[in-house]
């Protein structure tokens, strides 16, 4: 019998873990993912559990049956849990009048949340935390050893929950979605509850539901100071445990993108380490019944672990770290060598105190209770303590050192064992005592900075020269600004976000989160009132603030570090988009805001996290792009990032399903390289004049970002046409869209930058796209006839435009400078020359700045030459290459002499090109010369470079 039991408390843990993991998805929905949001549902949560606990505390022995009143309690798990599944996605919509009047009454909207949360969450979490304390009272009628009983139990629950964890977010969501997760759920406790009546039948002394006298215990009303001072030590060790974990999960996403296998494998890992620390205290107890008597011991081993640690990562995985980031597998061996040992010390921990607490008490439901009680109190505080105080006030490196000192703390508080039997705990105590002094004293402090941060930004420097400028561990996340400088001048900046990439105002960047709104601003009659959901570093922001017409830019972003910050890339106050006027900032989740807000928009924008992300992943949805639609006004419009890069081809196109199932009009844009852009209308009517459509192109304050965003005419919009709703509806004929029920149609699996898709790239064939262009009767409504003729010479060189960003989609043969030539002879546009000689607008003001300045630095030469190039003065671009050639320097020669001998003869000077080519080739390796572009040359010209000459 006592071995059914475990197995079925086993099965009751996986069942809880797949619940929690389903409803703080769906509470996400409907509360929001905000740093509040999340952190009051888990607070309903865990104030259930304890709940529960209490109850089972203060009346829990007075069932007479306690095996009956187990299987009532899961029942009762299994009917309001699946209850909550099926009732959660309908509650947005509920609540939505509720949350309105007070959306910007954060004191009054959290304590609301927090009401509601608790309330929905009551009874499930309430019967949860009561089993743990009943099925303790059952074994115990068999097995007297108190701690035993209770690891066995607290062990097998917990390995139960590892299992449910992980198959929640790895298995049953793919293939059940969240109902049928929830139904498996719900019938795992159905049939825990059966075995467990089953078993009942059996129990010889288990004949009346209660007693008919319930027994009075004086202790139930008193506590002796033993007793609190162990309870107060249960609280400790749950809210440094919790804490700990917080702190821990952060510091680990510094290396591994935080997706939702992430997060399930770190819980996995958290919660297999307690499982496994109470079976082996159970164990231990089984044959050395004083083994409690060493607590201390193991409560300073996990203040010495928390700091060992914490300095050990470094020394254990130097290479790994060294490339600042982890591969899968790797981030596993790293999280179990991290996480592992102090969950193990405490699961030990809290078995060890609930027998010591049950030596006090002679009750065993109501010590289990108590000590339950007290450690899910201390794990409800430690997790909004991590949250709220340690990593914005503390960060991570001083967080690791203060929740070591608490565990010093707790063995301080905990009454000690006296007399001569026990001897070796006392001397035990000393010892580890010592060492905890000693690893306190020697705290690794600095190493944060000097070498884990370090690590962070090393694979931005490696890949881009770009070093760290500014970090902030904040409430959400760590966030990090890289710049690139150029000549000490900043080039760029990226935003990381626990060590993840999320944005930044390189070109390719600003061009497609600038398009959100050019796009609209061109097609749209009258643009007033615009919704950006997500800010980033800005870009976007900044575009709508340039658009003179909108009266009104209502901006939601859930981290008000990643505003504050923002003033990094926009260090003068005038510029910033955020101090116009017009704009209205919410510190809330996006989703969140468009169920309360009552506002109608006539753009909204959107450029989220990526949607492998934890929580992401609903602003992605069907159902939530039927909000955006629901809150455009009449001919609204919605431009939405689609990163087909960080996406496998179905993930894309279950996104694309969705939007178009919500948006009849749907089409899909290229932006840079696969940041694509979704575009859709709440019955837009089109028919804008040519008038209209050009009008960005003589704003003098828009025009020069069109320009450097490579969109230098009305005409280029047009070649960036993908595709309309037709081609979009056969494209995902077979493909099921991304919902909220079946949120895992987008996996966790990463999909890196440069991995080729035979579909995306015949997508973006010039000559295909500009067919289907042709041919849209959704071009004929938006586009002027007249803009769209003459748009349709554009799309070779958007060809040549999505080789520069996507160098893995190019053809060999896109650089030669044929196509240079083609650009350079047939049209007027300046910045794809630029991009195509390797600089940008930006890099070109750093020089003016600089010979303004009276710097003068060799390369600037070599970079003013291809600027004279791509402005067609040729003579200019010959004495400026003329000049970095004397100067005697060496670097990339062979690309310098190549852009000279090409000034030459584009400046008719082609005998002086064959004279200096002679003369070149005969002193120096023709290695200086690429010959394919030599090769070309004196085809297009005519003249007689020499050839592979020595």
């Amino acid at each position: 019998m006592r071995s059914i039991l475990c197995i079925i408390f086993f099965l009751s843990g996986a069942s809880a873990l797949i619940f929690e993991a389903l409803w703080f998805r769906q509470t996400g929905i409907a509360f929001g993912n905000s740093v509040w949001g999340a952190a009051l549902v888990m607070s309903a949560f865990m104030g259930g559990l304890a709940l529960g606990n209490g109850l089972a505390a203060r009346y829990g022995n007075r069932f007479s049956r306690p095996i009956f009143a187990y299987a009532v309690m899961e029942i009762a798990i299994a009917v309001t849990g699946l209850t909550l599944v099926l009732v959660l996605p309908t509650l947005a919509g509920w609540l939505a009048p509720v949350f309105r009047p007070i959306i910007d009454m954060p004191l009054l909207l959290n304590s609301l949340r927090l009401s509601i949360a608790f309330g929905l969450m009551l009874i499930p979490t309430t019967a949860m935390g009561v089993t743990l304390p009943l099925l303790t009272k059952a074994l115990s009628s068999y097995d007297k050893n108190f701690g035993s009983v209770l690891g066995k139990l607290y062990g097998w629950n917990t390995m139960g929950a590892v299992l449910g964890v992980l198959a929640a977010e790895i298995v049953l969501i793919k293939w059940l979605g969240i109902t049928g997760s929830g139904l498996l759920a719900a019938f795992l406790n159905l049939f825990a509850a059966f075995v467990a009546l089953r078993i009942e039948k059996t129990a010889a002394a288990q004949v009346n539901g209660l007693d008919s006298e319930p027994v009075k215990l004086p202790e139930r009303s008193k506590l002796s100071p033993r007793v609190k001072r162990l309870l107060f030590g249960a609280f400790l060790s749950g809210a440094v445990m919790l804490a700990l974990e917080v702190i821990w999960f952060r510091f680990l996403l510094l290396f591994k993108d935080g997706t939702t296998a992430a997060f399930a494998v770190m819980l996995g890992i958290t919660l297999a380490g307690i499982g496994i620390g109470g079976l082996i205290a159970s164990l231990w107890f089984k044959y050395r019944p004083s083994a409690h008597h060493f607590l201390r011991v193991f409560i300073l081993l996990g203040g010495i672990l928390t700091v060992v640690t914490y300095r050990a990562v470094d020394w254990t995985f130097a290479f790994m770290l060294s490339r600042g980031y982890f591969e899968f597998q790797e981030f596993v061996f790293v999280a179990f060598f991290l996480l592992m040992p102090v969950s193990m010390v405490s699961g030990l921990i809290f078995t060890m105190l609930g027998h010591a607490v049950k030596e006090e008490i002679a009750l065993e439901t109501r010590a289990a209770g108590l000590v339950t009680f007290a450690n899910t109190i201390g794990a409800m505080s430690g997790t909004f303590i991590a949250g709220f105080i340690l990593l914005p006030k503390a960060g991570m490196e001083k967080s690791f050192f203060l929740l070591a000192l608490v565990y010093g703390v707790t063995a301080f508080i905990i009454p000690a064992v006296s007399g001569p039997r026990y001897k070796i705990p006392r001397l035990l105590s000393y010892t580890m005592a010592a060492v905890f002094l000693v690893s306190i004293w020697l705290f690794p402090f600095g190493i944060m900075k000097d070498t884990y941060f370090i690590n962070v930004g090393k694979k931005y420097y490696d890949f881009e020269g770009s070093k760290i400028a500014a970090i902030r561990e904040g409430l959400l996340e760590t966030v990090i600004y890289m710049r690139k400088d150029r000549f000490d001048e900043p080039l760029y900046h990226r935003l990381l976000t626990n060590g993840f990439g999320m944005s930044g105002d390189m070109v390719s960047a600003k061009r497609y989160m600038k398009l959100y709104v050019y796009w609209p601003v061109a097609v749209h009659p009258d643009l007033k009132r615009a919704l950006l959901i997500s800010y980033g570093v800005g870009s976007t922001a900044k575009a709508l603030t340039d658009t003179k017409n909108l009266e009104s830019i209502d901006i939601v972003d859930i981290s008000p570090e990643i505003l504050e910050m923002s003033s990094i890339v926009y260090p003068d106050p005038d510029a910033h988009p955020l101090n116009d006027e017009r704009v209205r900032v919410h510190i809330e989740d996006g989703r969140f805001f468009l169920q309360t807000t009552d506002l109608r928009f006539d753009l909204i924008t959107g450029e989220p996290p990526p949607p492998k992300h934890k929580g992401v992943v609903n602003l992605y949805s069907q159902e939530y792009f039927q909000l955006i639609y629901d809150r455009l006004a009449e001919g609204g419009m919605v431009t939405y990032w689609l990163p087909n890069h960080l996406l496998y081809d179905e993930e894309s196109k279950s996104v694309i399903k969705g939007f178009c199932n919500v948006f009849k009009d749907c089409s899909l844009w290229a932006g840079a390289g696969l940041d694509w852009m979704l575009v859709g209308s709440r019955n837009a009517a089109g028919g804008v004049s040519m008038e209209h459509f050009s009008r960005q192109w003589q704003d003098p304050v828009v025009r020069p970002e069109l320009l450097e965003a490579g969109l230098e005419t009305p005409e280029q919009l047009g070649s960036l046409f993908i595709a309309d709703a037709l081609m979009l509806k056969q494209f995902t004929e077979k493909t099921l869209p991304l919902t909220d029920n079946f949120p895992m149609r987008i996996s966790a699996k990463q999909k890196f930058g440069g991995t080729y898709s035979v579909l995306f790239d015949a997508m973006m064939n010039e000559t295909e796209a500009r067919e289907r262009f042709r041919q849209s009767a959704f071009i004929d409504l938006f586009w002027p006839e007249e803009m769209k003729n003459k748009s349709m010479r554009y799309f070779e060189y958007e060809r040549m435009i999505k080789s520069y960003f996507q160098p893995r989609y190019r053809d060999k043969k896109s650089y030669i400078l044929n196509d240079l030539h083609s650009v350079l002879t047939r049209t007027s546009l300046q910045t794809l020359p630029l991009w195509m000689l390797d600089t940008e607008k930006r890099e070109q003001e750093i020089v003016d700045q600089l010979i303004e300045e009276g710097v003068h630095i060799t390369e600037m030469q070599l970079l003013l030459g291809k600027r004279a190039i791509a402005e067609r003065s040729y003579t200019k671009a010959v004495e400026f290459f003329e000049s970095y050639i004397t100067s005697g320097n060496e670097e990339n020669m062979s690309h310098v002499y190549t852009l000279y001998l090409y000034a030459l003869c584009m400046d008719g000077k082609t005998d002086k090109a064959e004279n200096v080519a002679r003369e070149i080739a005969s002193t120096v390796n023709s290695s200086k010369f690429d010959q394919l572009y030599v090769g070309w040359m004196n085809a297009a010209f005519g003249v007689n470079i020499p050839q592979d000459q020595k």
